[in-house]
């Protein structure tokens, strides 16, 4: 009956799913930051729409990111895994060796090409020689063996490894940065627990990317995404727990579309705005019947309140008496009007 319902008007499922995705994801905000304001019906329905498909297309995009090294490896070198040499001997040992241990060097190189003062750059040649080490023995290997046939060489099967290692090796890049991003926010970012954290997870994404090429030959294309996307997103939802950060993808949206969670180098009030101002005990600067705070955050301007933050005191403010407020992240002399 479900399946009917849904074959019937999909357009209103999608309709229904966005809102009550949006729904969830605003209670989970506003328990987070303990407010709850007056909504206003029509302004909160696009509140749901947009920070929804915003959040579901942040997902996807992270969920992609952190599988897009198999992917790319897999279809680049492998290609069609029933005509395949790669899968008939050894397949394990042959995914580690030709797609782990590349990414391993390459994050060797790149870690460090970013530490460079804390290492000798010609540390740098071990995993450039390490690499030269594994792709002569790939090709001495395939010569001296008897799979290839006139038409395939061995030639070219060197040039598709080192081409599916380099893409796969930049594709690493955004989760390894995505990962960094958390270490840094993390309460022991300046400690040994947040490397040895970050390290266990990047060996942790590179072993779901090799699970992932290792079972690759056994669906066909459609399966065969899916189950990626699956494995992105238990490294995603790992993540997330393990940082403690399943409120950064909520709190970048509300900050990225200014709905709340970003801090302010100037606001500018009405009459009565000021006059709350002063009720706080807050610094506020006049000019005619308005007045100037300086220096807070304004943690949601959802509904017809707005909360705020100044001076380490958290209180709730009619949106009407917010005239205009800057952002810390623009430029002086641009204004965003609410």
């Amino acid at each position: 009956m479900f399946k009917k319902i849904i074959l019937n008007d999909p357009l209103k499922i999608i309709w229904i799913s966005t809102l009550s995705i949006g729904f969830v994801i605003l209670v989970f905000f506003f328990t987070q930051i303990e407010f709850l304001p007056t909504f206003d019906l029509q302004a909160i329905l696009s509140v749901f729409t947009t920070v929804t498909i915003f959040c579901i297309f942040c997902i996807v995009i992270l969920t992609l990111m952190n599988i897009l090294p198999s992917l790319t490896w897999f279809e680049i070198f492998i290609g069609n895994p029933e005509n395949s040499y790669f899968f008939k001997n050894n397949k394990n040992k042959n995914i580690i060796l030709y797609f782990g241990l590349p990414l391993i060097l390459s994050i060797s190189s790149l870690t460090i090409i970013v530490f460079k003062d804390a290492f000798n750059q010609w540390i740098l040649l071990i995993p450039i020689f390490i690499y030269i080490i594994m792709l002569s023995e790939f090709y001495i290997t395939l010569k001296l063996s008897n799979i290839f046939n006139e038409e395939v060489k061995a030639e070219s099967e060197l040039l598709k490894l080192f081409l599916a290692n380099t893409v796969s090796s930049f594709c690493m890049i955004f989760p390894i940065y995505f990962l960094l991003l958390l270490t840094s926010q993390s309460k022991e970012s300046d400690s040994w627990i947040g490397l040895f954290i970050f390290s266990v997870f990047v060996i942790f994404l590179i072993f779901i990317n090799i699970i992932n090429i290792t079972i690759s030959n056994e669906f066909n294309n459609f399966k065969r995404i899916i189950f990626s996307i699956l494995f992105g997103f238990i490294i995603l939802f790992y993540t997330l727990i393990a940082f403690q950060k399943f409120d950064i993808i909520t709190n970048k949206t509300f900050e990225i579309y200014k709905l709340g969670n970003f801090e302010v180098e100037k606001i500018i009030l009405n009459k009565d705005g000021c006059e709350i101002f002063k009720a706080y005990e807050i610094p506020i600067t006049t000019f005619g019947d308005k007045c100037t705070a300086i220096d807070g955050k304004i943690i949601s301007r959802i509904g017809t309140e707005s909360y705020l933050e100044f001076k380490d005191k958290k209180f709730p403010l009619s949106s009407n008496y917010v005239l205009s407020w800057i952002p810390k992240t623009k430029v002086k002399n641009e204004k965003n009007y609410n």
